[in-house]
């Protein structure tokens, strides 16, 4: 049998006739793009007449395939959203020059990307590239010249849970890093950040504060040296400019600034290469650092507390400035600086004087005898001295 096709604008305008096979319900149908429905859905009638008035009533329309998915601010919309042209019965139209394009139905003040006029392809406009920048649940509106729009199922932008980068989970802040400590991470499709910070303590001491989030990132130094020592909760909210927050991200760090127990003993000596010695409270094997005139010397803290380290350089005679240094576990270092004293010279004695009015002793005389020498002496009682025909007794020394 023949039908004839129809302007959808002017039913009544045939263009041309076309021949319909009998005992054939649905017919592919195409579309042009001046708007002509050149075969219609095709309901044949039981004695194989063709239902005229459903021909002329049957304007191609549009319809979501692939319906929007709910997806995080600012990332492609996946699977791409797609869009038909059917006509009644829901068949497609598989030949067409038309354009689809998509907005979002109620904006406020999100922007829509990726949503300009996609050619029509076998029925089908695809888009692959569909993001959405605020949080929020929107739907979308299809729209193709003429043609009725269609409106989308609703989906939901939410914000990204951000990161947290730096510090990283369960490490600790040491005494080098209360006054500036870094937090870094990601918030997608967030603009601020607000971070908090809690002592788990009964008071829940907090800090809060914005933080700026560019493509994405953010980064801050705070400075924590109020908070009491222990663990230290780090949450991380991001917040876009309606004021939508994500889910929080959450570490805990543990904040420590404790130094060691670190002691010099004093640092004279006729050894070179001298020794530094000294005790700590640091467990056996920490590591000890002297450094003298830009070299470095290092040792280990025993398992009685006392620790040494070698100076491998020979050192000549004279005033040295030692800096010794320990690090525990958690990063805290303890220092301290002594005077390293090289002296190998032995000190001379510069006079001896005897208790006046003493001109001739005998064997039964008793006097004091003053003996002076060319520097400090350590260590040093009667039994050295050597005096002929005569003994030392009440030996005391004088500054």
């Amino acid at each position: 049998m023949k039908v004839k096709a129809f302007d959808t604008k002017s039913p009544s305008t045939r263009i041309l006739s076309v021949l319909v096979p009998m005992q054939q319900d649905v017919v592919r149908v195409w579309r042009s793009g001046e708007g002509l429905v050149l075969i219609a859905s095709l309901l044949l009638l039981s004695t194989g007449a063709f239902n005229m008035a459903h021909a002329q009533n049957n304007a191609p329309q549009l319809a979501f395939d692939v319906q929007p998915t709910n997806t995080i601010a600012g990332e492609t919309i996946w699977p791409a959203v797609t869009v038909k042209i059917l006509v009644a019965g829901g068949i497609l139209v598989e030949q067409t020059a038309d354009e689809v394009t998509l907005e979002l139905t109620d904006p406020g003040d999100a922007i829509l990307s990726g949503g300009d006029a996609e050619q029509v392809i076998d029925g089908v406009a695809t888009f692959a590239g569909l993001s959405v920048d605020l949080a929020g649940t929107y739907t979308l509106t299809a729209s193709s010249g003429d043609l009725s729009k269609a409106m989308s199922e609703s989906f939901d932008i939410t914000l990204d849970i951000p990161t947290i980068t730096e510090p990283g989970d369960n490490s600790f802040v040491n005494a080098a890093m209360v006054d500036n400590l870094t937090i870094s991470g990601t918030a997608g499709g967030a603009t601020t950040a607000r971070i908090t910070i809690t002592h788990e303590d009964e008071d829940n001491h907090t800090i809060e504060l914005i933080v700026m989030v560019t493509e994405g990132n953010y980064s801050t130094e705070v400075d924590v040296s109020d908070l009491q020592d222990g663990d230290l909760n780090i949450e991380v909210v991001g917040i876009d400019t309606d004021n939508n927050e994500s889910d929080p991200a959450n570490i805990t760090v543990t904040k420590d600034v404790v130094l060691p127990d670190l002691s010099v003993d004093d640092q004279i000596t006729n050894d070179s290469p001298p020794a530094i010695t000294g005790t700590s409270d640091q467990p056996e094997g920490t590591e000890v650092t002297v450094e003298i005139d830009n070299e470095t010397y290092t040792g280990n803290v025993a398992s009685d507390s006392s620790w040494i380290v070698e100076v491998a350089d020979e050192l000549q005679d004279g005033d040295y400035t030692a800096e010794v240094s320990i690090t525990n576990a958690v990063g805290n270092t303890a220092t301290d600086t002594v005077v390293l004293t090289i002296d190998r010279t032995p000190p001379e004695v510069v006079t001896i004087e005897a208790e006046s009015g003493i001109n001739d002793p005998t064997n039964e005389s008793v006097f004091d005898v003053l003996i002076t020498f060319s520097e400090e002496l350590a260590d040093f009682d009667e039994s050295e001295l050597d005096i002929d025909n005569a003994t030392a007794t009440g030996f005391s020394t004088d500054d």
